[in-house]
C-alpha cells in the first residue's frame, strides 16, 4: 500500500481519486487489524468499553467504601 501511495502513478491522480484510494487502503488496514486482533480492535472502538470495564464495580462515580 505504501509503495503504491508513494508512486509516481498515485501522485498524478486527481484529488478525488487520491481520496478514494486512501480511504480504500484505510479500510483494508482496519479489516486486517480486526482479523489479526478482534478483541483489541473492538475494545478500542467501543463506546461502551469504559462502561463494560466498570460493570460489577458499583456505580461509575462511587468510591470504594461509600
Amino acid at each position: 500500500m505504501a509503495i503504491d501511495m508513494f508512486s509516481h502513478k498515485h501522485t498524478l491522480l486527481d484529488e478525488t481519486e487520491k481520496d478514494i484510494v486512501q480511504r480504500t487502503y484505510y479500510n483494508i488496514n482496519q479489516i486486517l487489524t480486526f482479523l489479526s486482533e478482534p478483541d483489541k480492535w473492538v475494545k478500542k472502538r467501543s463506546k461502551w468499553s469504559q462502561a463494560l470495564s466498570n460493570l460489577g464495580k458499583g456505580k461509575p462515580n462511587q468510591k470504594e467504601g461509600d
